[in-house]
C-alpha cells in the first residue's frame, strides 16, 4: 500500500520577518479583503450601485463553478442566474449568455478555470453596455502583473487556502475600468490592526500548512473521515471585513517567491498528446495556452463517467492527487438550495463537465518522474 498521496493543490507559504503592506499589487489600486468571497460580493455590490434604476439585481454565473460565487451574489443583493457552459468547455455557451442577459442584469462573472484565460470577447461592445464584466480570478494569477492578463471591468483575486497565491487569508478587487473608480471608493476598508497573539496563531497556522503539505503527513490527514478533505458545501457569507495586515504583511515576499516557481505543465501537455483516444480532451491544449502563466492544476476531460472514475481511483491509490474538483453542478452541491437561483434551461454540458473533469496537481512535489507515471497511468486506463 502506498502511504504517500501528493495533495492535489498547494505551495508552501513563506513568512516574512519584514511586515509591509508594500506589495507588488499596489500599482493596480487593489482593494483588500478578507476573503475571496468577500472580493467578489464588493465587486457585484459596485455593479448594483452603478445600476440605481435596477431594483431586481441579476447577475449571471456559470452552471459548474465555486458554490461560494452564489454566497458573494446573494451577500450583494443579487439573484445569481445560472447559465450553461459550451460542450466539454468550462467557457460559457454564446447562445445560452446571450439569453440570459436582460435589462435586470447588472453583472456578469466570467471564471478564470484553474488559470486558464476566460472569454470575456465573446461579447460585443453593444452587449456589454450597462453591464459590469467581472473577473473571478481566484484560480489564476499572473507571473507578472500586467493589463493583459485581467481584462475584465473589476477583477478578483482569492489569496486562501489552496488558491495559488495562497497566504491563508486574504482577497482583493481591482478596479480596471475607470468608470468604476469614485463608485469602488464607496466600498474601501482599512486593514485590520492584529495583536500579537493574533500574528503568532497565523504563523502557526501557516507552519502547520506547509507541514501537512508532505505526501506522507497529507495521505494521513485525508484519512480524517470528519475533516471531510476536499468536500465541496455552501456556505453563507455573513459579513465583510477588511483584509488582516498580517497577510499584507507576507504578501510581497511570497509574491516574488510565486513569480519564480516552475511547473510541469508542458510536461503534462507532451505527454498526453501521445494518448489516442476519444475519451480525453486536454483542457489546456485546447484552450491554447501560453505556458508562461502558472496554473493553480491541470485539467482534463475523461469523457466516460465509468472509465473517469476508475482513472480518479488508480491515481490516488498510486500516490497521486488527481481530484474531480467540484463534483456537481452548482444546483447539486451541498447547501445550495432552489430558491438560491434562478436557471433557463437544463445546464447539461455543465453536468457533463462535471463528470468528465479530473484535475492533476501541479504543486512543488510534482517532478518529470512522477507526471511520466501520472500519464502512463492515464494511457492504461484509456487503452
Amino acid at each position: 500500500m502506498n502511504f504517500k498521496l501528493s495533495p492535489p493543490v498547494g505551495n508552501k507559504i513563506l513568512l516574512s520577518e519584514l511586515q509591509s503592506e508594500e506589495s507588488n499589487l499596489l500599482p493596480l489600486n487593489p482593494m483588500f479583503f478578507e476573503s475571496g468571497t468577500a472580493s467578489l460580493s464588493i465587486a457585484i455590490s459596485i455593479a448594483i450601485k452603478s445600476r440605481p434604476d435596477v431594483k431586481t439585481p441579476k447577475v449571471i454565473l456559470p452552471g459548474y463553478a465555486c458554490p461560494d460565487l452564489i454566497s458573494a451574489a446573494k451577500a450583494a443583493g443579487a439573484y445569481p442566474q445560472l447559465v450553461d457552459l459550451a460542450p466539454d468547455s468550462y467557457q460559457y455557451e454564446i447562445a445560452e449568455l446571450e439569453n440570459a442577459i436582460d435589462t435586470d442584469t447588472v453583472a456578469i462573472v466570467f471564471v478564470s478555470f484553474l488559470g486558464l484565460k476566460n472569454n470575456i470577447d465573446i461579447l460585443s461592445k453593444e452587449q456589454k453596455r450597462n453591464l459590469l464584466i467581472i473577473e473571478d480570478s481566484a484560480q489564476g494569477f499572473p507571473r507578472t502583473l500586467s493589463s493583459e492578463y485581467w481584462n475584465g471591468d473589476l477583477t478578483i483575486c482569492s489569496f486562501g487556502r489552496g488558491k495559488p497565491l495562497s497566504l491563508l487569508g486574504g482577497g482583493a478587487v481591482f478596479v480596471n475600468n475607470p468608470l468604476y473608480v469614485e463608485t469602488a471608493r464607496e466600498f474601501q476598508l482599512k486593514p485590520i490592526s492584529s495583536s500579537f497573539s493574533q500574528k503568532l496563531i497565523y504563523k502557526l497556522k501557516v507552519r502547520l500548512h506547509n507541514f501537512l503539505l508532505n505526501p506522507f503527513c497529507y495521505f494521513w490527514l485525508t484519512k480524517i473521515k470528519f475533516l471531510k478533505i476536499g468536500a465541496t458545501k455552501y456556505s453563507k457569507l455573513e459579513s465583510i471585513n477588511a483584509c488582516s495586515d498580517y497577510i499584507l504583511g507576507n504578501m510581497q515576499i511570497n509574491i516574488e517567491a510565486y513569480s519564480a516557481k516552475t511547473q510541469m505543465i508542458t510536461q503534462y501537455t507532451e505527454g498526453l498528446k501521445n494518448i489516442k483516444s476519444d475519451q480525453l480532451v486536454d483542457l489546456v491544449l485546447n484552450s491554447n495556452f501560453d505556458n508562461e502563466t502558472p496554473l493553480l492544476r491541470y485539467p482534463i476531460l475523461i469523457k466516460n463517467l465509468s472509465i473517469r472514475n476508475k482513472l480518479l481511483t488508480s491515481l490516488l491509490n498510486n500516490g497521486i492527487g488527481a481530484s474531480p474538483m467540484y463534483k456537481n453542478i452548482l444546483p447539486e452541491i451541498e447547501g445550495v438550495e432552489v430558491s438560491d437561483y434562478q436557471i433557463k434551461g437544463e445546464l447539461k454540458n455543465a453536468k457533463d463537465f462535471a463528470n468528465s473533469l479530473i484535475t492533476l496537481p501541479l504543486n512543488e512535489q510534482m517532478d518529470n518522474k512522477q507526471v511520466r507515471q501520472v500519464v502512463e497511468i492515464i494511457a492504461k486506463e484509456l487503452e
